[in-house]
């Protein structure tokens, strides 16, 4: 509780070091923040590319398949850009993390919190393409939102807490063992192929009903936080490809509140050694 008021009393400068940490990370190149939306608009035209148009892999219940992955894309990139900032979240600010009295703890709220606005910066994207297949439809029908956008604020949430609990399980590992990171760059990776940004769950459900495995294996699937939290995405434009919504994010939201947890357990027992480390 102690770290908890502390962290309360220091929110000001954690706002500061926030907008601190979006003003640096595009300071060095010529379009600056516009790469906050060009980055995941730039990959989602990729995946597009590659799975929609030379491999057709959109599913019917999928199109737009392009704002299928937006939906997915875009809040994986902010759990994707937790797992790459967590190698250096304290020893990027050696000198500040050893030498002030701010609870160690702000620096991983600073990074998931500044990706969070990034994140919601990059919204609009989708906006945008709504916008556009409702006024132009596609072949495969209307585009529409479905009354699942009013708990998207309640996925978010359950989202923060997920990306907060793996920083605190990974920066201090990072730290003491650089070869941690190294694997949690190549997971980052997988990690996209293993949670429902290019697929949906209509399409598993298929899968394993075409080769005649038990539907329980969904639910040993959706151990996988980003699994409940990205079908709540994807509720909101295609309910036919999503299942048991408020079931699926209940899930994620007790496993994200387990990680998160054991992150601030661990984070609190490595600290003396990183403090030592740095």
């Amino acid at each position: 509780m102690a770290r908890t008021r502390a962290i309360w009393i220091n929110r000001r400068i954690l706002r500061i070091l926030i907008v601190r940490d979006l003003k640096v990370r595009y300071s060095d190149s010529v379009l600056g923040f516009a790469w906050t939306l060009l980055d995941p608009l730039l990959l989602t035209l990729v995946y597009w590319f590659v799975f929609g148009v030379i491999v057709s892999r959109g599913a019917t219940n999928e199109q737009p398949y392009i704002l299928w992955l937006l939906t997915g894309i875009l809040p994986f990139q902010w759990t994707a850009h937790v797992l790459g900032d967590s190698g250096r979240l304290l020893g990027n600010d050696a000198k500040l993390v050893t030498s002030s009295s701010l609870p160690r703890e702000i620096w991983v709220l600073r990074s998931v919190s500044s990706r969070f606005i990034e994140f919601l910066f990059t919204l609009p994207i989708t906006v945008v393409f709504v916008l556009f297949f409702m006024i132009f439809p596609p072949k495969s029908g209307p585009v529409g939102v479905t009354w699942w956008l009013v708990i998207l604020p309640l996925a978010f949430a359950v989202q923060f807490l997920f990306n907060v609990g793996l920083a605190l399980t990974l920066a201090p590992l990072c730290m003491l063992y650089p070869d941690v990171h190294r694997v949690v760059k190549v997971f980052t990776t997988l990690y996209r192929y293993l949670s429902p940004v290019i697929y949906g769950l209509g399409l598993l459900t298929e899968v394993l009903d075409r080769n005649d495995l038990p539907d329980s294996l969904l639910w040993v699937y959706a151990l996988n936080p980003l699994v409940g939290i990205l079908n709540t995405y994807h509720a909101v434009l295609f309910p036919d490809n999503t299942s048991d919504v408020a079931a699926l994010l209940a899930l994620s939201a007790l496993l994200s509140a387990l990680i998160f947890v054991i992150g601030w357990w661990l984070f609190r027992r490595l600290e003396p050694r990183v403090l030592k480390e740095l």
